[in-house]
């Protein structure tokens, strides 16, 4: 009776908010009236002053002017009456949502979690069952035990439709922003910069249309128009120029290409920032006030947002929520990219774009760029509109092959700069590439491995191991913990190799405990924990996991994993992932790249699995190894990695090293809820705030990287 009554008070302030809704539009329609009879009454003014005399058509042509500039403004209220009218719809369909299904699922959902979870502990939930954790008894009711929906069919473009129209700016939020605005004592302004060739008009007035509707009004347009040969270019242009004075046109008499363009239009900017901007691209209209609204925060020296695509008729798809700054990924692609605003200052002391990279000078730019500065920030808004023109990039990322050469030379020019010693490769898919790093002499390796009987699963490892690792500075460290079978004693009295260790581990299982006893003893620089389940299927795996972890910004390096069946056990760890952490891309097909190629990819994530996670021995012990005694079977490796991230060190996840796992073949799956309640305490602010390299528009409901907006039930 009290959640019904709750729901009656929702429903009478959705009643509210309609009437209001319905009163705006009403308002908006007679302001639209207004305005259409202002327009006849121009035009009425514009004949009578024709007919008077042929001295005044100085002043008509003004006039002219002033229509179409009414003509736009009145254009602008119809969208506008249009987007009302949606939102008028969208709370109507909300409302019922609430009324029919939502609310009442919520209430018997909980009703039946409160149950379950004081007849069964979570150790014996049925299979196919996941515990959402939250922070504790009091926010339970926000996270929920919902069956993990692995044969859902997730409708990636509905979802984002739904997405657009939960998310499009409202009149409202226009209001709020004017009043933010007013309120802000830093008002920088923002020059964007357009070089502009041969664009069709109907894109270059829209391009010109969106940043005229920023709501953020302290902007400067400067474009250059590089020789285009269209003869509605520099009419558009100069027209433009004449009616708004923030907009500066500079007119190369001869193509010169994207660069000097580029450079051109830059030296007409004034603002203390400035972002970049396609001819045939938009803004959306909140974009400067979002970047704006950023830089009150922290005076920032770079800062990107997600974007989307959009169609020759105006339809938005294949949406890219970014994490935030990831140096690793950005070797690997540039996942920038749009929409991205500079401190000017530093771009003139690099002296704008380069030429010789044409293609990828945006590429080269933010590499020369992040050289120079660690104040960058991410918006996780999509604020940028990339046209999808035929031939254009948007459209196919073949459609320029330069631009791949490009990036490769801007990537091995970084090389240099930043005293990298390695190459430069082609990665696993178009647009990517691997650096790949320079090992300086040979570091000896200990591998740790745990066992515990499962004499079959360790030979298979061993064997894999000896037989297939090209690498040869390193040694075994076999950590027995009370194993009982006659086979696994003979079996490690017929090993006969010289750098394999036997470690007797006495005790009930502490994973935690066994790797740290084994540290103490490795002889070597480098650890690697791994399970004794894991198998070798590559020879280079070793390298490819070494040439990162020696590096002194680095703390942990973890493989992709894959099962048997060659889909993915482990491509990185997400924090907050089905509640408490887990991994991304789960069960993808081995050679799937992911969602926006991050599967196949060398890339910073928060946390990396500790089946195969090597880190220095000096930093292991130096943090004092993994938790033996809050965390002694899980979570262990997650806490390790956060505990790295805390002390300034990168976790780096590489697909370049690739082996087997046959998870849970030895210990089983088993979840204790007390290492459960003490991760959640400790690491309650990431848990909170959301993992850094995982964007906050994507589900935690399931390993898909598909949008928030589809989960059922949202925390």
């Amino acid at each position: 009776e009290k959640k019904i009554k709750e729901l009656n008070v929702t429903v009478e302030d959705k009643n509210h908010k309609l009437v209001q809704l319905v009163q705006k539009f009403e308002q908006l329609k007679s302001r639209y009236d207004q305005k259409e009879e202002l327009l006849i009454s121009l035009k009425n003014e514009l004949r009578e002053k024709e007919e008077k005399n042929s001295l005044l058509r100085e002043h008509v042509l003004n006039k002219e002017n002033l229509l179409e500039k009414q003509s736009d403004e009145i254009l602008t209220l119809k969208q506008r009456l249009q987007e009302v009218e949606i939102e008028l719809h969208n709370h109507h369909v909300e409302l019922i949502k609430v009324i029919n299904s939502r609310a009442w699922k919520a209430i018997m959902t909980y009703g039946k979690i409160k149950n379950t979870l004081i007849t069964k502990p979570v150790a014996n939930l049925k299979k196919g069952t996941k515990i959402l954790f939250n922070f504790g008894p009091k926010e339970f009711g926000r996270r929920v035990l919902k069956k993990i929906k692995s044969k859902r069919n997730i409708d990636f473009e509905n979802d984002f439709k739904k997405y657009i129209a939960l998310n499009s700016p409202t009149s409202t939020d226009f209001i709020l922003s004017q009043k933010d605005i007013a309120n802000w004592e830093y008002k920088p302004v923002v020059s964007l910069i357009v070089p502009v060739y041969n664009v069709e008009n109907e894109f270059l007035k829209k391009m010109l249309h969106s940043v005229q509707k920023q709501w953020y009004d302290k902007w400067e347009l400067c474009v250059c128009d590089d020789g285009s040969t269209m003869e509605h270019i520099k009419p558009t242009l100069r027209k433009m120029e004449s009616l708004d004075s923030r907009v500066k046109v500079f007119f190369r008499k001869q193509n010169g290409g994207i660069v000097k363009a580029s450079n051109d239009a830059l030296k007409l900017a004034s603002g203390a920032y400035v972002g970049f901007l396609d001819n045939d691209d938009e803004l959306a209209p909140e974009a400067l006030y979002e970047v704006v609204k950023t830089l009150q925060e922290k005076k920032y020296d770079l800062i990107y947002s997600d974007e989307d695509k959009m169609s020759i008729a105006g339809e938005r798809s294949e949406p890219y929520f970014k994490p935030e700054y990831s140096p690793d990924l950005l070797l690997s692609t540039n996942y920038i990219n749009h929409f991205s605003v500079y401190r000017k200052k530093l771009i003139d002391e690099l002296k704008g774009l380069r030429e010789g990279y044409e293609g990828s000078q945006d590429y080269d730019l933010l590499l020369r760029f992040t050289e120079k500065t660690n104040a960058i920030k991410h918006i996780p808004k999509i604020l940028y509109h990339w046209r999808k023109v035929p031939g254009s990039a948007a459209e196919s990322i073949n459609a320029k092959p330069i631009a791949w050469v490009s990036a490769k030379k801007a990537l091995n020019e970084a090389l240099k700069r930043r005293e990298i010693k390695g190459e430069v490769l082609d990665g696993f898919w178009t647009g990517s590439f691997r650096v790949k790093r320079e090992i300086k002499g040979s570091p000896r390796v200990s591998i740790i491995i745990p066992f515990k009987d499962k004499t079959n699963l360790l030979k298979r490892a061993l064997s894999s191991i000896f037989e297939k690792t090209k690498y040869e500075n390193f040694e075994i460290l076999l950590v027995n913990n009370a194993s009982e079978t006659l086979e696994m004693e003979e079996y490690l009295k017929s090993i006969k190799h010289s750098n394999v260790k036997i470690i007797e581990f006495q005790g009930e299982f502490n994973y935690s405990a066994i790797n740290n006893l084994a540290a103490i003893h490795a002889t070597g620089e480098i650890l690697l924990l791994l399970n004794n389940d894991v198998e070798v299927i590559q020879s280079d795996w070793l390298e490819a996991m070494l040439e990162h972890a020696v590096r002194p910004d680095v703390g942990a390096v973890g493989p992709k994993l894959l099962y048997p069946n060659n889909t993915v056990q482990h491509a990185g760890a997400v924090i907050g992932l089905m509640g408490l952490a887990n991994h991304s891309f789960y069960k993808y097909a081995g050679d799937d790249h992911g969602y926006y190629g991050l599967a196949n990819a060398i890339r910073n994530v928060s946390a990396v699995t500790g089946a195969c996670l090597m880190t220095r021995k000096d930093v292991f012990l130096k943090l004092g190894g993994l938790d033996q005694n809050n965390l002694k079977v899980g979570f262990n490796d997650m806490d390790y990695c956060l505990r790295l991230r805390e002390k300034g060190y990168s976790i780096i996840y590489t697909p370049y090293a690739k082996l087997y796992h046959h998870e849970h073949a030895t210990r089983g799956k088993k979840i204790d809820p007390e290492e459960v309640k003490f991760f959640q305490r400790k690491h309650r602010a990431i848990l909170k705030n959301g993992d850094p390299y995982y964007n906050p528009n994507l589900t935690l409901e399931r390993m898909d990287y598909s949008l928030r907006i589809s989960d059922s039930i949202q925390g």
